[in-house]
């Protein structure tokens, strides 16, 4: 999950990309789901979700995840000012 703060109605998170890559650089398959206002402004395959607050977005891996690490990259922008953000965790 990625947040952003939009306090306002009219804040919207739109996602150009979202991945989450394990060791040895494969991609995991996954399906992000953002808000019904963010649908047209993020990347084609993302999946509206009317309930999402318009400030989330979710990358929800197709395949349960392995033990290792991962890193999580987004890019996109909040009300049009540019966002990208990478970090990286550790599944048991």
């Amino acid at each position: 999950m990625f947040r952003v703060p939009a306090p306002d109605s009219n804040d919207i998170l739109t996602v150009s990309s979202f991945a989450l890559v394990g060791q040895g650089g494969a991609t995991v398959p996954a399906r992000v789901l953002v808000s019904s206002k963010a649908k047209a402004g993020s990347m084609a395959s993302a999946i509206e979700d009317a309930n999402l607050y318009a400030g989330v977005v979710f990358l929800l891996p197709t395949q349960p995840l392995s033990a290792g690490t991962y890193t999580a990259t987004i890019a996109g922008a909040r009300n049009g000012v540019a966002i990208s953000k990478s970090w990286s965790f550790t599944a048991f």
